[in-house]
């Protein structure tokens, strides 16, 4: 018996999608959705960025502390931007640990996060480390050269065929 959904035949997901539907009264679509939800989270909880990552809103409400009932149908996160900028708030008083003492100066560190080191981060450290994870568990072919991991487009194709082959 698989331990996921994930590996379940297409047929057989399919199946268990259905049952839940019926069970739930959810349409089967909105079912599925909230299968990459969760696991979308739980990959990104179980990261690295994990962290300084905050899980808010009804869907936080709803599902991690089961407060309200609703099926909420979006995801809010937030990463705390002292993580991601540790240079920009060190000036601060308070040092890593500060707040912005004015809306303005919020303002300011936001657009600058934003910017400039919003994409640098992601282009340098988040996409990377995904593929680095997918390459470690056997799951897509890739190369190391230096820091850099190397990807040919054929083999992410490839994943994405068998992913949807089941």
């Amino acid at each position: 018996m698989p331990d996921s959904y994930f590996q379940l035949s297409v047929k057989n997901q399919a199946s268990a999608i259905d049952a839940a539907s019926e069970a739930s009264g959810r349409a089967p679509h909105l079912l599925e959705k909230d299968i990459w939800v969760v696991w979308a989270l739980s990959a990104l909880f179980q990261s690295e960025l994990g962290a300084h990552l905050v899980f808010k809103g009804g869907t936080a409400l709803s599902k991690a502390h089961k407060v309200i009932s609703r099926f909420s149908e979006d995801v809010d996160l937030t990463y705390d931007i002292r993580a991601l900028a540790p240079e920009l708030v060190r000036s601060a008083p308070g040092g890593i640990d500060a707040i912005p003492p004015s809306r303005s100066q919020e303002k300011k560190w936001s657009d600058e996060i934003r910017r400039e080191l919003l994409p640098a981060w992601l282009r340098d450290h988040a996409h990377p480390r995904t593929l680095q994870r997918m390459v470690l568990r056997g799951q897509i072919a890739g190369v190391q050269v230096g820091k850099l991991w190397r990807f040919r487009a054929s083999a992410i194709d490839q994943w994405i065929d068998r992913k949807q082959a089941g």
